[in-house]
């Protein structure tokens, strides 16, 4: 009685062998999607999918790609796309602990999100200059809260430490329009 290796070349065999093996290791790779921010926790969203799939994807917490001094507005419905690391994050994100290493892990498990563009932004005001705003204006401070300067729609407000120094270096020495600051003979008015 022959076994079914006997009927079958081996060539074949190997091939059909090694394209499953490689199909394997593929799925297990991280892949770069899109997602649309769901909630947001400090520098951590969770994030669902934008995908047609034949597989239901899970929302996922990820961290989000950027700087702990420069923090972007994001809020729910923010599109965007996450990104795979090739090592474990946990440790760097603290959503996880350790140290990062090269092993295996789930293929959602080593994401980020970043934000992405859309044509049907608002144009720039001046596009070499940064522009900074969000839903409710802008705040620019120092790490320990002390200093802050907070643009918004109802108006600007500095908040100084007491004794601070709120210092302007140069004023026109002649009244402008109504409303502007100008220098007479060393006193600041208001024209």
């Amino acid at each position: 009685m022959s076994t079914s290796a006997q009927k079958l070349p081996i060539a074949r065999s190997l091939e059909r062998f090694a394209n499953r093996k490689v199909q394997g290791a593929l799925a297990a790779l991280g892949q770069s999607l899109p997602a649309t921010v769901v909630s947001v926790s400090g520098g951590i969203v969770t994030v669902k999918f934008a995908l047609m799939s034949p597989y239901t994807l899970p929302n996922v917490t990820v961290p989000i790609v950027g700087s702990e001094y420069v923090r972007l507005p994001i809020q729910a419905g923010c599109p965007g796309f996450v990104l795979s690391a090739d090592a474990y994050l946990g440790g760097m994100s603290g959503l996880g602990g350790g140290t990062a290493d090269l092993s295996p892990r789930g293929n959602l498990s080593m994401l980020v999100w970043t934000p992405i563009g859309n044509k049907a932004w608002q144009a720039v005001i001046d596009a070499n200059a940064i522009e900074l705003y969000g839903p409710d204006g802008g705040i620019i401070r120092t790490a320990d809260k002390a200093s802050i300067v907070r643009v918004s729609s109802a108006g600007t407000k500095v908040t100084l430490p007491a004794g601070g120094n709120f210092v302007v270096s140069t004023l026109p020495v002649a009244p402008g329009p109504p409303g502007t600051l100008w220098n007479s003979g060393g006193q600041v008015m208001v024209s």
